[in-house]
């Protein structure tokens, strides 16, 4: 996300009627880079802990801020855990939290982007109707104050990653929850 907007992740509506919100063996490591973000962080993080499902871990990346970005982090407590490095970039400081995570699956999570209340649940519970997804995601955009104003919501499915997801450039990374395996296996 840029710094003059919040991008928020996951689902904006209920789930479907019977539809499953939890997969108790998928746990979730959100990794937050972090550089000068302290505008941000604290509504990033408290989207993160205000998770229906909560995560496993929330890992942030305290990339050299000059800001008091990690401050906030740490003052947050449990689940949050903040490393502190030199300034690398966003690439390097998401393979550092992908190295350090302990979840099942990992959600990238830029310090100036929000998730709803029941993100982590929708996505892990659609883990159930798509067995061996390579990530999963939901993301939708505001410029306002109101992160809860309606905006379209479309179900898209791609079959392939190559190259449909690659030339349609859809979906950032702060928007996927996938298997850490495979993240780690493709080299972050």
């Amino acid at each position: 996300g840029g710094h003059d907007a919040h991008t928020r992740v996951g689902a904006l509506c209920p789930s479907a009627p019977g539809g499953s919100l939890t997969m108790p063996a998928v746990t979730v490591s959100i990794i937050t880079p972090c550089y000068n973000g302290g505008k941000f962080l604290e509504e990033t993080l408290r989207s993160a802990l205000a998770q229906t499902r909560p995560p496993l871990e929330i890992i942030v990346i305290d990339d050299g801020s000059t800001d008091d970005s990690a401050a906030i982090a740490e003052g947050m407590g449990a689940p949050v855990r903040v490393i502190r490095q030199t300034n690398h970039g966003e690439s390097f400081a998401r393979n550092r939290g992908l190295a350090e995570a302990k979840g099942s699956h990992v959600l990238f999570l830029d310090a100036d982007d929000l998730l709803a209340p029941e993100a982590l649940a929708h996505l892990a519970g659609a883990l159930d109707q798509h067995p061996g997804a390579v990530g999963l995601m939901g993301c939708a955009w505001f410029t306002g104050d109101n992160p809860l104003a309606a905006h379209t919501i479309k179900a898209l499915s791609f079959p392939r990653f190559y190259p449909d997801i690659i030339q349609s450039n859809f979906g950032p990374p702060l928007c996927w929850l996938a298997p850490i395996d495979a993240v780690r296996q493709a080299d972050g």
